[in-house]
């Protein structure tokens, strides 16, 4: 059964079982999809004011939907690829180039996702800052926790990332990492202080 098909209790305790996963990178991901699911309660809600630019709000709602389904279905393939991971270092040691590819291709695939979550998320930050313009000021405390909760997932999703790098020697795939996830990062950080600025403002 997937992950995001439990209930979400029974995903708490998964999470809080003795097994490593699911762990801090289904964890991001389902942080980052509650972010979504916060941005566009928040643009439908602005669907119900009576000066509404309408058509530029859904047209938000379009971008938001497949970014919130990739960001849930992240919730599994995080887990999916740390087994893989597993699997990969149960193999026998010898011969040891058949381990060892298996485990730098797991390896690979335990960074990609969690990488993949930060890219996407900073897309969503992009939208964030655009709902903004036409959100309710009554909704700005659901968008602060939209806010810090993707700044979460941001961050967790990063660790995810980093904490697999030392162990490939694939200096190419390396540096690419590096360059994608701290170009997200900044991404994100700059859009994600527009929005605790817009937040703050409507809170005071």
């Amino acid at each position: 059964m997937k992950l995001t098909d439990t209930k979400l209790e029974g995903f708490v305790a998964e999470v809080a079982s003795v097994s490593p996963a699911p762990g801090g990178g289904s964890v991001a991901a389902l942080s980052g999809t509650l972010a979504a699911a916060l941005t566009s309660m928040v643009a439908n809600n602005a669907l119900k004011k009576k000066k509404v630019d309408r058509q530029a709000v859904k047209e938000l709602l379009d971008e938001l939907l497949p970014l919130r389904e990739s960001l849930l279905a992240a919730v599994d393939a995080d887990t999916d690829a740390f087994n893989l991971v597993m699997k990969a270092l149960a193999l026998p040691k010898d011969p040891p180039d058949v381990r060892q590819r298996a485990l730098v291709h797991a390896t690979k695939q335990a960074t990609r996702v969690p990488l993949q979550v930060v890219e996407h998320c900073a897309l969503l930050t992009d939208i964030m800052v655009k709902v903004t313009a036409h959100a309710r000021k009554s909704l700005a405390s659901d968008l602060g926790v939209g806010v810090e909760t993707l700044a979460c997932a941001v961050q967790g999703a990063a660790y995810n990332v980093l904490i697999n790098l030392p162990g490939l020697s694939d200096a190419p795939f390396v540096a690419d990492t590096h360059r994608r996830l701290e170009k997200a990062q900044a991404t994100a950080r700059d859009n994600l202080e527009v929005v605790r600025e817009w937040v703050e403002k409507r809170l005071s």
